[in-house]
This record gives C-alpha cells, sequence and structure tokens, in this order.
C-alpha cells in the first residue's frame, strides 16, 4: 500500500500495526509521528484523524530533522522527473525556467548550510518564482525560526497528504 493508492479509513484502522506504520512513515517521514498515530487508532472520521496528526506532530528539532530526510529538494528535476509525491506536490516547478532553477539549487544549498537541514515549503500549488521568493526571504531568518516554520510546512504538507490518501 503507497501514498498513491487512497484507502478507506475503515481499511486503514485494520491494517496491522507494521503496515500502518510504513504507509503513514510514506507520509511523514517520522516513525514517531507514525507509531504514534497507528497507536490512536481506530479513527471515526477524517477530522479525528487530522486532529491526531497534529497532537502527534511535536515539530520539534529530532522529529522535524528525520521528517526532512523524506523529502526531495524543492526544484530537484530528478525527483520530479520520478513522479509520485514531489512531481504531485512540485509539479510546476518542472516548468521553470532554466534560471529559476539554478537560483533554487543556489540558495536551497546556501539554506542547508546555514540551518543543517533542506529548506521545507508546501509547494502544493505554489509557483517556482513564489517558492523562489519564500525561499529568499527565509534564508533571512535564524535557525530557530526556520526550525518553527520547517515544522509548520510540514505539518501542512503531512494534512495534504493525508487528505489524499483518505479521500
Amino acid at each position: 500500500m503507497t501514498l498513491d493508492a487512497p484507502i478507506t479509513l475503515s481499511d486503514f484502522n485494520l491494517l496491522p500495526a507494521a503496515e500502518a506504520v510504513a504507509l503513514l512513515y510514506d507520509i511523514c517521514h517520522c516513525r514517531d509521528w507514525a507509531e504514534q498515530m497507528v497507536a490512536a487508532r481506530p479513527y471515526d472520521n477524517l477530522a479525528a484523524l487530522l486532529h491526531s496528526a497534529e497532537q502527534c506532530w511535536r515539530g520539534d528539532e529530532a522529529q522535524l530533522l528525520e521528517a526532512v530526510q523524506g523529502h526531495a529538494k524543492i526544484g530537484d528535476k530528478k525527483a520530479i522527473a520520478a513522479g509520485g509525491k514531489t512531481a504531485r506536490e512540485q509539479g510546476q516547478v518542472a516548468s521553470a525556467q532554466s534560471s529559476t532553477l539554478q537560483a533554487l539549487a543556489q540558495l536551497n544549498g546556501e539554506y542547508e548550510q546555514k540551518f543543517g537541514f533542506i529548506y521545507l515549503v508546501c509547494a502544493s500549488g505554489k509557483s517556482p518564482e513564489t517558492l523562489l521568493e519564500l525561499l529568499t526571504a527565509r534564508l533571512k531568518n535564524t535557525r530557530a525560526q526556520e526550525l518553527e516554520n520547517a515544522a509548520a510546512e510540514q505539518a501542512a504538507i503531512t494534512r495534504l497528504r493525508l487528505q489524499r490518501l483518505f479521500a
């Protein structure tokens, strides 16, 4: 079972724990979060599941640093071309001008060097230019601000992925 194959909440509630953790780990690359979500089953409805997702996501540095390892960098053409969730979430970046892609790559590197983790943003529905503007603005922040920003972005990404999975 993968993120690309929607399931019902009833089916999810009945999955063996290891399969349910693996499914959620594909949504948010944080084992602690996935295990807490599975332990909180059964879910009566999507609202209850989304509420639990928010409660289980502490967004502390440990959770965040694990979660960002499951993301492709914004503008990673190889990851976008491979399809799946990266292509779905960063689809607009594929049509970006080469100068925008070069700027994203350069600033991604600066961001990672400065903060110690990749630039994380909920890219769905955002143009490449908007993603570049956000990255440029966020480079001015402190690490503490970026840990908070990235945790909030991960929560938004997780919410969208859960809504898609249980659509």
